[in-house]
């Protein structure tokens, strides 16, 4: 979802809204702004002077480092969608998810969902730094 701009976002969160049965859960697990922010400040207090390159580059990735060139490059650039559009706090996604009608929003952790349904696609890593949570239709 941190793939996709705003607006996009939006619409995603709306189409798996509908096409959920009452009652379906919903699981999103995102990059957390928050956690890269805190980051990026405690980095800058402790004088890492690669700060700002860590945050942009390697925390959020919503930073391009060197962009390729020629129709290849831009290809990769505009069909390749490997830099994080948009990034999330908690409070934030939770408010996109209540706006859309999701209720009994949560914060969720690895393999804790009441549907094991979850258990067969999550990865440990992907709740490492994230924001993580699960509501229902």
């Amino acid at each position: 979802m941190e793939h996709l701009s705003l607006k996009d976002f939006r619409t995603a969160l709306k189409h798996t809204y509908d096409i959920l049965k009452e009652g379906g859960k919903f699981r999103c697990i995102v990059p957390d702004l928050e956690y890269a922010a805190k980051k990026y400040l405690s980095d800058l207090e402790n004088n890492v002077e690669e700060a700002s390159i860590e945050f942009i580059g390697k925390n959020t990735l919503v930073g391009i480092e060197d962009r390729p060139q020629g129709l290849k490059g831009i290809l990769t650039t505009v069909f390749g969608n490997s830099h994080h559009l948009w990034m999330w706090d908690h409070k934030s996604l939770a408010k996109e998810l209540e706006n859309i009608g999701f209720k009994n929003i949560r914060p969720c952790k690895f393999n804790d969902s009441q549907d094991n349904m979850f258990s067969h696609v999550e990865d440990p890593g992907r709740f490492e730094n994230a924001v993580a949570l699960e509501c229902e239709k």
